[in-house]
């Protein structure tokens, strides 16, 4: 989907640190479809209501004595069944050893990235399918260096979601590429042949919704919205709710909405 066509209002949704889904598939084995999954049903009404896509970005491990490989992949045709609308990506590794999130950020790092990449995708092709991988992603704290954004590039990978404040940095973007990146709500680095786009609302954290929704609107920037797992479970009537403020107001404009 090309992100410089504005006379369509797109919409990109998705869940952070996400693991926990596929250990509660795994433990209850009397489940006979994804969507017995909290987190997964809620996804598809708001799917079936509203046309929504979502982007679960995952983790190979984080706090629950679980890893991706430890997920079962019984469920593999339904995954792939609804491809269309439910993508799943990398977001890192999750926990290392010393148990503190493993992070891109440093000069030599970009090899570890791209290894860690490929093994959370494999995971994710052997637990979903290769339809569901999202071509976007959002890695943990916003953080790679320049030359492991372009390994991930090369593996096929369009663009990538920055942080929801200009302030906070972002991947190798300096200063300059950031304002630009907010101003114009794109950025693109022509020579890497990579997309940047910011991250607008981050539910858990948002008060009200409105006025910043109905900004990206008028500017006909691509409305990026996106919560944790984590949050859902901690309140997820707020986090479901600040979503259909989202799509309810998206609703009632002329232009098409396309979700990616």
């Amino acid at each position: 989907m090309k992100l410089l066509n504005w006379s369509c209002q797109k919409i990109h949704c998705s869940v952070d640190d996400t693991l926990w889904i596929f250990k509660d598939l795994t433990e209850h084995k009397e489940y006979v479809s994804i969507f017995e999954n909290p987190i997964l049903n809620k996804i598809k009404e708001l799917h079936l209501k509203f046309g929504a896509v979502f982007t679960c970005y995952c983790f190979f491990n984080a706090w629950y004595n679980f890893t991706l490989a430890d997920a079962t992949d019984r469920f593999t045709k339904e995954f792939e069944k609804n491809a269309d609308w439910l993508k799943f990506g990398f977001h890192g590794y999750g926990f290392d050893e010393s148990e503190t999130d493993r992070t891109y950020e440093a000069a030599d790092s970009a090899e570890l990235m791209l290894k860690d990449y490929r093994q959370v995708t494999k995971e994710l092709c052997r637990i979903t399918s290769e339809k569901n991988l999202a071509q976007y992603l959002r890695l943990s704290s916003f953080k790679g260096n320049r030359e492991g954004i372009r390994l991930l590039h090369k593996e096929g990978i369009k663009g990538f979601l920055c942080a929801e404040t200009m302030e906070r940095e972002s991947y190798y973007l300096d200063a300059e590429a950031r304002t630009k990146l907010y101003s114009d709500g794109k950025y693109y680095d022509k020579k890497l042949g990579v997309k940047f786009l910011p991250t607008w609302l981050r539910m858990e954290k948002e008060e009200s919704i409105e006025e910043k929704r109905d900004y990206l609107i008028k500017k006909k920037y691509p409305i990026t919205v996106f919560t944790h797992e984590w949050a859902i479970m901690d309140d997820e009537q707020k986090i479901w709710s600040n979503f259909e403020q989202v799509f309810e107001g998206v609703n009632h404009i002329e232009r098409k909405i396309g979700f990616f």
